[in-house]
């Protein structure tokens, strides 16, 4: 049983948690029912565990434990300060250890494992350490410039008040209000069940289930949290406090919410950016019908906002393409249909003149992820799934140059070129980095460097990687095929 130096130490994690979250303030809620600029939190975990992560794995943790009140002094921080170097190196070694085995898993065989003077060793094979090490530049520049839904937050929020029928400030401001009375600490906490008690008594629509269900699908208690194991291999399930806002805790026998305006906006914006696009809600939220439409509604049509982006670069630098091709114009009245199992509609049709191919491009829009575990979920869905649908319209187009080159000069009559005469090649469009990008036979792209290529320029050049003193190995695109 946890005593008064877990409830501390929970409570100090908690401070430390009260990150930066820069123009996501439209989903804070303000007294008065006016919005006030969220201060917010960093999304983005880098390669290894963060602190931002040991945080959040630790207070989730703590719904699972008994604690009771206790004050802070100095004996109790010297034991915090070793309590945390202990949490954080266990945690750093089940976060590595699982990142470990999804690489090992991708790559078949991405390491050696054995053991030094009782020490467990794990290493990089084939210098694969170097080569991602120089890859990550890929990663930080497209984490900055991912293909975000930007209307989805605004879009959210309205639709919770629609569907539910409520004053989305009212509703969701509450729990602040509360905090105020009682104090201006950012660890103040409530009592869970005022929440119910106070909005029963001003929305006289709402039963009781719609607002349960409000609540507890932002909630994480000690019902709903996932073990310890599950927090590891799970990092993007709707359990997790990335996406729920509140804390409930047990604390000297009484139920406690935890919670700020600051993780508030966090979780709704990651709601809507990074779950509902992917048909994903929190369980609870999935029993209002008029929710879960709109959340159909929304993963039907995200490719769209990654599909727009890449129009506008073809448009700017006036590179002939086609785009949602279902159909294709022939000589005769009749347009030949190829939405079917043999090929598939294409996303896009590029003419790429400058390489004289065409480009047949399917676009991926993914999640955000930041970790090996979350890269592999990718990785298995490429393979499995996106490779073949591609390997299919490349076969198709291949073997039907002629159809195409009709097609195209049908849509573009000034364009005097023969495709007949042009090489096929696929290529993945997609919004957000992802380590299947180095592995992929087609050549794999974020958004953010489609206009380099556009331009004619080299995406992956070859990385030599010094694997002696004075002896140099060359890695090709893909980088991490036959090596």
């Amino acid at each position: 049983m946890f005593q008064k130096p877990a409830t501390r130490l929970l409570f100090l994690l908690f401070l430390r948690g009260q990150f930066k979250l820069a123009n996501r303030g439209q989903f804070a809620p303000a007294k008065g029912g006016q919005f006030q600029p969220a201060r917010g939190v960093f999304l983005n975990r880098p390669r290894g565990v963060s602190l931002h992560w040991f945080v959040q794995i630790t207070l989730e943790q703590g719904c699972l434990n008994e604690m009771v009140w206790g004050e802070l002094s100095d004996a109790l921080i010297a034991e915090f300060d070793e309590t945390l170097h202990k949490l954080f190196y266990l945690g750093s070694w089940m976060y590595n250890l699982a990142d470990n085995i999804a690489y090992h898993r991708m790559l078949a065989g991405a390491y050696y494992i054995k053991f030094e003077d009782g020490d467990l060793v794990i290493h990089w094979k084939n210098n694969y350490g170097s080569l991602l090490n120089h890859l990550m530049k890929y990663f930080s520049k497209g984490y900055e410039t991912d293909v975000v839904d930007a209307g989805g937050t605004t879009e959210l929020r309205a639709e919770l008040e629609k569907c539910y029928g409520i004053n989305y400030d009212v509703i969701f401001g509450l729990v602040f209000e509360i905090k105020r009375h009682h104090s201006q600490r950012v660890c103040q906490t409530i009592e869970p069940g005022l929440l119910g008690q106070n909005i029963k008594a001003n929305f006289k629509n709402l039963n009781d289930h719609d607002v349960d269900a409000l609540y507890s699908g932002l909630t994480i208690s000690r019902e709903n949290c996932l073990s310890l194991t599950e927090t590891i291999l799970k990092p993007y399930s709707t359990q997790r406090f990335l996406f729920r806002p509140y804390l409930v805790y047990r604390i000297t026998n009484q139920l406690r919410l935890l919670t700020s305006s600051e993780k508030f906006a966090e979780s709704m914006y990651v709601l809507a950016t990074n779950a509902i696009q992917w048909n994903t809600l929190t369980p609870e939220w999935e029993s209002n019908k008029s929710l879960r439409a709109y959340k159909t509604k929304k993963g039907n049509e995200h490719d769209k906002h990654l599909e727009d982006k890449m129009q506008s670069v073809l448009l700017a630098h006036k590179v002939p393409f086609a785009r949602n091709v279902k159909s294709f114009i022939t000589q005769t009245s009749h347009n030949l249909n190829i939405d079917n199992s043999e090929c598939g509609e294409i996303d896009f049709i590029i003419i790429d003149t400058a390489r004289q191919k065409v480009v047949v491009a399917d676009s991926k829009y993914n999640k955000s992820r930041y970790e090996a575990i979350g890269y592999r979920q990718d990785y298995s869905n490429f393979v499995t799934k996106n490779v073949p649908q591609l390997d299919r319209k490349v076969k198709w187009i291949s073997l039907n140059l002629p159809i195409v080159n009709i097609h195209f000069k049908k849509l573009y009559p000034n364009l005097n070129i023969d495709l007949t005469e042009f090489d096929v090649m696929g290529l993945f469009l997609i919004n957000t980095p992802t380590f299947y990008m180095f592995c992929s036979d087609y050549l794999t792209i974020a958004s953010n460097y489609f206009e380099e290529y556009i331009l004619g320029n080299e995406i992956y050049p070859a990385i030599n990687i010094e694997t002696a003193p004075g002896v140099f190995k060359n890695y090709p695109y893909p980088y991490f095929k036959n090596h």
